[in-house]
């Protein structure tokens, strides 16, 4: 492409034209020729060094020791050409050609798709062996070797689609079709929710969004765990019924039962969500701070095991992490269950670096926050800077108003909302207060040229006109045994 512009700007200068035009255009051109030139020098030599990159590879190593060894009448180099003769498809290449390095390549492919098939038939069917014989069979009756790229990237579309990110804009597709060209014509609508899993860039941005109330599973993929959870249930209350009176089990049923036909229109996965979210929000910004880093931590050093952890956090924080896991484990369960790559599925919960990060964002001082850590300054900065850069993302998600509907406990919602301004609220003066040294992120807020502090001013009225327009969504103490019932004021 350079080369052919540069011919085209020489033919340019060397057509027929006056000596006062030529001037012109040999001063235009002058600097362009100059970058141009240069720029073609660099890219002469990237293609020389990767000219000699190819040729010292391993692969092309091998093929020429290989087809050195072939060259023989021995009877190592009969079974080598046999085998390379049994390898290649009939009809793809010259049996009597030379093994080349791409042939390798695609031999060291296949052996790396067979072993991920052989994964994911092992954990479908956790019980039996894998037949090897049968796996192979299945391999070799292909048309030729492909890795199962796309079916991870459907597996990844069945999980955002069945929480809410993804709606399906037409049902012409049966939605458990398993043909390929007809997963291929299916198309998408982004929801909100959607769209702040394409802004984050967590490794595992949806188990981010669900652990802070913005997505849940609306298809109730995972309808399999609240089955297993409600016989465990019922297990457990057959021993227990010995120690309780006859009255209080007529009463405990029966106000079991009520509660059930109030909320037996909403799922119990919005349920929990909906739980989840008015915990947070009846957390401080330096608690909720401490909590985004459990979900983002490289993993803590300190010595204190889980249980000591979570024994040390307020009874607030408590149900939250209890909330929280039921939310793990639902969302590990739908992406068991679409078959997801196993290193595509990473949940965490840290809790080893809540207290620091909750006591650095409350505004401890740098040498506190080392002795309450018990790491070395380079462990706890990349800590804190992890906790800082997760607010700062979240932080940055789009504004989105709150709806009279949020946190009744009776709509249901077909689509997940996304992040709730006051957690994004919560999350920016957060973000703020953990901003400074030795912590310090020198663009901590998106903002466009002339912004000024009265968009901040706006949006926070807008956050209070919203919840006084709106339903109360903060509950107290009394109310958040019972997050469901909908008061009579």
């Amino acid at each position: 492409y350079l080369q052919n512009d540069a011919a085209a700007m020489d033919g340019t200068l060397t057509d027929d034209k006056n000596e006062q035009d030529m001037d012109i255009l040999k001063e235009l051109f002058s600097s362009d020729e100059e970058e141009m030139s240069s720029e073609l020098e660099t890219q002469r030599k990237r293609l020389a060094k990767s000219e000699r990159d190819v040729a010292e590879h391993i692969f092309e190593r091998i093929a020429t020791a290989a087809n050195n060894a072939m060259k023989g009448s021995s009877l190592e180099a009969d079974v080598l050409r046999a085998a390379l003769v049994s390898t290649r498809r009939e009809g793809s290449m010259n049996n009597d050609a030379p093994l080349t390095a791409e042939e390798l390549t695609k031999f060291a492919k296949s052996g790396v798709v067979m072993n991920r098939k052989r994964r994911k038939m092992k954990d479908g069917n956790p019980k039996n062996k894998v037949n090897t014989a049968a796996l192979m069979e299945q391999i070799e009756s292909l048309e030729s070797y492909q890795d199962d790229s796309w079916d991870d990237m459907l597996a990844l579309t069945d999980v955002l689609e069945a929480f809410g990110c993804l709606t399906r804009v037409s049902d012409s597709v049966d939605v458990d079709s398993d043909n390929e060209n007809d997963r291929e014509s299916v198309m998408y609508d982004v929801t909100q929710a959607g769209i702040n899993i394409g802004m984050l860039g967590f490794e595992n941005s949806l188990w981010c969004l669900v652990a802070i109330g913005g997505a849940w599973d609306v298809a109730n993929a995972s309808y399999q765990l609240d089955e297993f959870r409600s016989s465990w249930e019922d297990f457990n209350d057959e021993y227990l019924v010995d120690a309780i009176n006859e009255d209080d089990i007529s009463q405990n049923a029966a106000d079991s039962q009520q509660k059930k036909d109030k909320n037996n229109k909403m799922p119990k996965p919005q349920q929990e969500a909906e739980s989840l979210l008015s915990l947070l929000c009846s957390l401080s910004p330096s608690e909720l701070a401490g909590y985004v880093s459990c979900l983002v931590s490289e993993g803590s050093r300190s010595s204190a095991s889980i249980v000591e952890s979570f024994q040390t956090l307020s009874p607030t924080m408590q149900q939250v992490v209890q909330s929280t896991l039921s939310s793990m484990e639902r969302l590990l369960e739908v992406q068991k269950k679409c078959s997801v790559d196993e290193s595509s599925v990473k949940c965490q919960l840290e809790l080893g670096t809540f207290e620091v990060v909750a006591e650095w964002a409350s505004g401890c001082s740098w040498n506190e926050a080392l002795e309450i850590s018990g790491s070395a300054p380079g462990d706890l900065i990349r800590t804190l800077n992890r906790a800082l850069d997760a607010l700062r993302q979240l932080g940055n998600l789009p504004y989105v108003p709150i709806r009279g509907t949020d946190l009744d406990g009776v709509t249901v919602h077909e689509t997940s909302r996304g992040i709730h301004p006051i957690i994004r609220k919560m999350c920016r003066e957060a973000a703020i207060a953990m901003d400074r040294y030795p912590v310090k992120d020198p663009l901590l807020f998106d903002s466009e040229e002339g912004e000024d502090t009265s968009e901040n001013d706006d949006e926070e009225q807008d956050i209070s006109d919203d919840l006084i327009n709106s339903e109360e969504i903060v509950y107290t103490e009394e109310e958040q045994s019972k997050p469901y019932e909908k008061s009579s004021e």
